[in-house]
This record gives C-alpha cells, sequence and structure tokens, in this order.
C-alpha cells in the first residue's frame, strides 16, 4: 500500500502540492529544482532571480525547506532514484542509437552543405560521448 501524500498547502503561502512533490504556486517550478542549485553551492538570492522570486519568496521558501527538511530530503532522494532509473531505462534502450555509425548511411536527397555541417557535429559529438564516459555513460554497447 503507498504511503498517504500529505497536503502542505497549510503550512505555506507560496508552496503548493504534497511533501513528496512541492511546487511554487502558480508555477511549474518544484523546491527540487531550486534544492538542486542550492545543493550545487549558489546562494539563494541568485536562485531567487534566476527563478523570478521575490525575497520574501526566497526567505518562505529557506523557512520551508529547514523546517520540513527530513521529509523533503527522503523525497529529494526518492525523486533523484527514479530520474536515476529513467535515465538508465532510456540510456540502455538507445545504445544501439548512439553508437551506431550513421556516416555508412546514404545522404538523403536534400542534403546541403549546412545538412553535412550538422550530420559532421552529431558525429563528433557521438564520438565524444563514446570515447569519454562520465559518471552515466557505460562504454558503448557491442551485442
Amino acid at each position: 500500500m503507498r504511503p498517504q501524500h500529505t497536503d502542505i498547502a497549510h503550512y505555506s503561502t507560496i508552496i503548493t502540492g504534497t511533501i513528496e512533490w512541492q511546487t511554487i504556486k502558480n508555477t511549474r517550478v518544484t523546491l527540487f529544482d531550486l534544492m538542486d542549485h542550492l545543493k550545487q553551492g549558489l546562494p539563494p538570492h541568485f536562485v531567487a532571480h534566476w527563478y523570478h522570486l521575490t525575497s520574501e519568496e526566497m526567505d518562505e521558501v529557506m523557512q520551508f525547506l529547514k523546517a520540513h527538511e527530513v521529509e523533503i530530503e527522503r523525497s529529494y532522494a526518492a525523486a533523484n532514484a527514479r530520474a536515476a532509473a529513467q535515465r538508465c531505462y532510456w540510456e540502455a534502450r538507445n545504445r544501439h542509437v548512439l553508437t551506431s555509425d550513421v556516416s555508412q548511411l546514404p545522404l538523403p536527397s536534400h542534403a546541403d552543405a549546412h545538412w553535412l555541417a550538422l550530420r559532421d557535429t552529431l558525429l563528433a559529438a557521438r564520438k565524444k560521448c563514446v570515447e569519454q564516459p562520465n559518471g552515466t555513460h557505460a562504454a558503448p554497447y557491442r551485442p
């Protein structure tokens, strides 16, 4: 049985939603969006400016984060785990596309210099992705 969602609308004048998924009222900005930037070390006033929040709204967000730290951190970790699982799924599903050699495909009849430049840029980006894997990209899939 799923845990019951807790409505947080009565806790704040700017934050709405549930503890599992909080948003800034009248926007699609989640607290997780703000937390990503704050966890990277950006100052709150910069984050507020980026998301067009007043200093009073950002102060209320910071107070809310502090007051509900445990629940929000748990929800944040769960959301990041879901996102990581989805990213792994789609990377595995699309790995053949990323590692395929499109340079061997025939050129379309409408290929012009601009199209060829775009194709070369794509090939270079794919090569870089395959040659320099980071934490989320594994070695190319070879069946």
